[in-house]
């Protein structure tokens, strides 16, 4: 399912599409930084950010939960997903 939007705070994204769902996936495991030398070298599941802080994958985003679906929530498209201060998720279609 086509993804449309996502936000990223912290250890937590969420994600909403075409399927009329908001996903919120947990990032805490997925990525370490190990200093260095800036380079991306996607066979290793490295890569470096514009800092040139290398991150190494480590393991895939688990699914928290799914916060709408298409017989609860949204009607329509997720369009637009964002993390308020506050830590609530909101989202429009």
């Amino acid at each position: 399912r086509p993804l449309l939007c996502l936000s990223v705070s912290g250890d937590s994204a969420v994600a909403g599409g075409a399927d009329h769902s908001l996903h919120e996936v947990d990032l805490s495991g997925c990525w370490s930084e190990c200093g260095g030398p800036a380079r991306a070298d996607k066979a290793a599941g490295r890569a470096a950010d514009q800092g040139g802080v290398e991150r190494v994958a480590r393991a895939e985003p688990r699914r928290k939960r799914t916060l709408y679906t298409r017989s609860c929530g949204h009607s329509d498209w997720v369009t637009c997903a964002a993390h308020a201060a506050d830590g609530r998720v909101l989202s429009g279609g």
